[in-house]
């Protein structure tokens, strides 16, 4: 009866051990991807263009298949253009359905939007107050 108590205590202390050290794992995980998170999108900026902006465009060396092929692709340049913005081609057409999601202990209003030039089996969930802040002439409102 002893010896079976040791045993199960034994194993006991074993699984304990093991969820500790996978919640460590975890936690070490968790904060390893915040800190890549971090520094990535430190580079990167959101970037929205009006009607009659001037753009560069930046090709992929070496996927420049719509091009003339030339010999020294290394030299070939990064940035083609400026290119006029002639028209805003994705608007959000109509709501198709709203939920309210908790994010943070906060309640937030999400919308299913179908967008222009795009079929209703593409329509993505965006929160409120991004639709009203990016395309403020759209009511979402009825």
């Amino acid at each position: 009866m002893a010896i079976r108590k040791n045993v199960v205590q034994a194993a006991e202390d074993v699984i304990m051990q093991r969820q500790q050290f996978l919640q460590l794992l975890k936690d070490n995980l968790h904060a390893a991807q915040a800190r890549m998170k971090f520094f990535a999108g430190n580079r990167r900026t959101d970037k929205e263009f009006a009607v009659g902006d001037l753009v560069y465009l930046k090709l992929l060396p070496y996927r420049q298949t719509s091009l003339a092929l030339q010999r020294n692709l290394k030299l070939n340049s990064k940035y083609y253009g400026p290119y006029l913005v002639i028209a805003r081609i994705v608007q959000p057409v109509a709501i198709l359905q709203r939920q309210i999601v908790k994010q943070n202990n906060v309640a937030i209003v999400k919308m299913l939007v179908q967008w222009s030039n795009l079929p209703p089996e593409d329509a993505t969930w965006e929160d409120y107050q991004h639709l009203r802040t990016t395309f403020p002439n759209f009511s979402p409102d009825p």
